[in-house]
């Protein structure tokens, strides 16, 4: 099935009031059409989360940000207007492990791939680290090179190599999926290279 064909059956299952799993940069997401109360329902039954705790709601514009949100915040408008007036770049920060022992989410994870490859609709910024272990660094620029994901967004590489350290600073003791730094290094460097960078240019 073309990936195409995927989306056509996405939202007649969506229409016709169910719920389908779609790609995250980390793990499958659950939706559905946020305007099907019933619809909704499923989701939180499937989740088993009370119905007082919210769920995301995605939009593409601020149009339709209008249509379903019955009072946006003064502040949401404020960043809208602000990304817009400086020309905001937008970065993502990719799913990197080597600690994961499940092919697809080696590297680069194949949600992140997905994503910057098949949804995203405007190019990007792409930051990674050059600092990881050679073997490993050059999976991760095959995975962008077979992905074509050169051609789409802006891939760019920064020398970060104090993330321990501004852990151990901060006195943070973060994990991901169980794993701390040292149990995934390239996961935690990977989004710290990108705030890295952020902090270069603000």
């Amino acid at each position: 099935m073309k990936q195409e064909d995927d989306i056509k059956k996405a939202i007649e299952v969506m229409r016709e009031g169910g719920i389908i799993l779609y790609p995250t940069d980390t793990v499958w997401g659950i939706g559905c059409d946020a305007t099907n109360p019933d619809a909704v329902a499923k989701v939180y039954a499937l989740k088993r989360r009370d119905d007082s705790k919210a769920l995301i709601c995605l939009v593409d514009s601020d149009n339709r940000l209008q249509r379903y949100v019955r009072h946006v915040p003064d502040v949401a408008w404020q960043f809208i207007d602000a990304v817009e007036k400086l020309n905001g770049r937008s970065y993502i920060i990719p799913r990197i492990s080597f600690a994961d022992k499940r092919p697809r989410h080696k590297g680069i994870s194949h949600h992140t791939l997905t994503i910057l490859s098949e949804l995203t609709n405007k190019s990007t910024n792409l930051v990674l680290n050059s600092l990881y272990e050679p073997g490993k660094l050059s999976i991760i620029k095959e995975q962008i090179l077979l992905n074509s994901i050169d051609e789409k967004h802006k891939v760019d590489f920064e020398e970060y190599d104090r993330t321990k350290g501004d852990l151990d600073h901060y006195g943070l003791k973060v994990k991901s999926m169980g794993r701390s730094f040292e149990d995934d290094e390239e996961f935690f460097e990977a989004a710290s290279t990108v705030a890295y960078r952020i902090s270069k240019i603000i």
